[in-house]
């Protein structure tokens, strides 16, 4: 049962891929937003998903068992953070963003400034920030691997 969920969610994922690929437009903007086009809900989905990373999988469950209840208030600050992002900073930012061209917020803070050592400085951050995070997802993923493995849990 479970290599044939597996393979059903499998195949999904490349048909949405497939019909991706096909309908895409093939440019800088359709890659990085695409091409804008994407409504609210899509994008709150996506938003979520990309919080429920490494950390949300592996340390919020640890920082919640290490201090039980009172963890409500992390989760509680970081929705209303979101939500006051959201209806604050997000729909400014996209008319700014679209008006100077850019896609990134790298780009768009080189832009609103102009000046391009800006954007080789985010480069730089983004390189190692991103690095750091990588390897933190794949120690997030080994961790939960070990444990299950550890469990036995016939998954």
């Amino acid at each position: 049962m479970v290599i044939v969920s597996f393979l059903f969610f499998l195949g999904f994922i490349l048909v949405i891929g497939i019909f991706a690929a096909k309908s895409g437009q093939k440019t800088n903007a359709d890659y990085m937003l695409a091409s804008r086009s994407i409504g609210p809900i899509p994008m709150a989905l996506s938003a979520v998903s990309t919080c429920n990373s490494g950390f949300m999988f592996i340390g919020m469950i640890g920082f919640t068992y290490l201090y039980g209840l009172s963890a409500i208030w992390l989760i509680l600050s970081w929705i209303l953070g979101d939500l006051a992002a959201w209806c604050v900073v997000h729909r400014p930012l996209r008319e700014k963003s679209e008006a100077l061209g850019t896609s990134t917020l790298s780009g768009f803070i080189s832009a609103h400034l102009k000046s391009s050592m800006v954007a080789k400085l985010s480069a730089l951050f983004i390189f190692i920030f991103l690095s750091v995070y990588a390897a933190a997802q794949l120690t997030a993923g080994s961790k939960a691997l070990f444990v299950l493995g550890l469990l036995n849990l016939d998954i």
